[in-house]
């Protein structure tokens, strides 16, 4: 027979261990969901910059060249994506001078009810590299 003060510890730790360890893995399974949702913001946001500059390099042939690089691009990056999250929507913006890709989605918590939502944006600045060239070289004509 174990003695009582024997008992009484045996007991303690059983109720110490019962009001922490829900605690523990509460606060696991945040770090786990957290860890996914800056892993899938931090991806995507990498996808929409590669996407932008895909469109406006492939832009420069014609517009819609470029856009439907950009949209296949988006597909690719989309399937490429490995974990267990949901896959965002990908939307493709090519305006005068720019070039955008949106992609927006959420992450479901492991606990609890709800997502986080995130929303990224890559946006490349179209350029003209020929006409800087060329004010360069007249530059260069004109000055000594």
């Amino acid at each position: 027979m174990k003695d009582k003060k024997t008992r009484e510890l045996s007991a303690s730790i059983t109720v110490e261990a019962a009001l922490v360890v829900p605690i523990v893995l509460m606060v696991i399974f945040l770090m786990i969901s957290l860890d996914f949702y800056v892993h899938d913001r931090a991806y995507y946001t990498l996808c929409a910059y590669e996407t932008a500059l895909t469109g406006n390099s492939f832009r420069r042939i014609s517009e819609e060249e470029g856009e439907r690089n950009a949209k296949e691009t988006i597909s690719l990056l989309r399937n490429a994506h490995r974990m267990p999250t949901e896959l965002p929507d990908g939307t493709v913006r090519m305006e005068e001078e720019t070039t955008e890709a949106i992609f927006s989605g959420s992450v479901y918590r492991l606990w609890g009810t709800g997502s986080w939502e995130y929303q990224v944006r890559g946006s490349v600045r179209r350029i003209q590299p020929e006409e800087t060239i060329r004010k360069i070289r007249m530059a260069e004509k004109i000055l000594p």
